[in-house]
């Protein structure tokens, strides 16, 4: 599943994302394709960490397949600018939804717009998260929560059975990949789905190796979806294959 580029050397595929600007580069906006997206446009902000390309393929999948994210509880991981935990809590298209929906799982009560979505990463990221919460759900009782995940340490504070975890660039080395893995194992129940993107890095600590060769062992995992032009991957934790991969514990 490729997405190319709009005719005037964008990145961008189809779907409503474009890129905005603030003057210096720093905002991302997802426009509403007439009724289709119930939402007003997405602003994303960074300071000191800009947003990964396989971030933005994995929101332009999201899009693209029409996720149902309402009345799923999401926990996105090492979320950076927070990107892909606000577009889930942001996402309701009236008709078309992913296959999702039907997962075995209780409703929340009462359903959020969304997603319920909790969105993570370390101590130093989460100020960036809050503001980027904060510009996109102006009543505080709408936002996603934002909380501190160490990965390999944090994980009994959160439960062991979300419906659906989000990640972005995520593997860089061996220590990365160890401890993504202690998360995964955490965080993934018998009813979790995970969906990741990475570009694809060979060597022995790179994603290649860990969505082909490690993850397999303990997940099913699915290659899911490519962006050949920026040599992204999109993993599913779920049947036997992950560039973006879906992913399903055992």
């Amino acid at each position: 599943m490729g997405t190319g580029a709009n005719g005037n050397g964008s990145q961008w595929g189809a779907n409503g994302i474009q890129w905005g600007s603030n003057g210096n580069g720093s905002q991302w906006e997802r426009e509403p394709m007439g009724s289709q997206w119930e939402r007003e446009p997405m602003g994303i902000q960074w300071e000191w960490e800009p947003m990964g390309t396989g971030a933005l393929a994995l929101a332009r999948f999201l899009e693209r397949e029409h996720f149902d994210f309402r009345g799923l509880s999401v926990i996105e991981l090492g979320a950076g600018t927070g990107i892909l935990g606000i577009l889930a809590a942001m996402l309701v298209p009236p008709s078309h939804s992913h296959p999702l929906q039907s997962l075995p799982v209780p409703p929340l009560t009462p359903p959020p717009p969304g997603a319920d979505v909790t969105i993570t990463d370390l101590p130093e990221a989460l100020a960036q998260i809050r503001t980027n919460v904060r510009l996109n759900f102006p009543c505080p009782r709408s936002r996603p929560r934002v909380r501190r995940l160490r990965w390999g340490q944090d994980e009994s504070s959160f439960p062991g059975d979300g419906h659906l975890l989000l990640g972005s660039d995520l593997v860089y080395d061996r220590s990365s990949s160890a401890a993504l893995l202690a998360a995964l194992r955490s965080l993934c129940g018998p009813r979790s789905r995970a969906l990741l993107s990475a570009r694809s890095r060979g060597g022995e600590g790179g994603s290649r190796s860990f969505f082909r060769r490690v993850l397999p062992r303990f997940f099913r995992v699915q290659l899911v979806g490519q962006e050949e032009e920026n040599e992204i991957e999109i993993y599913g934790e779920a049947e036997k294959d992950i560039e973006i991969y879906g992913a399903i514990n055992y």
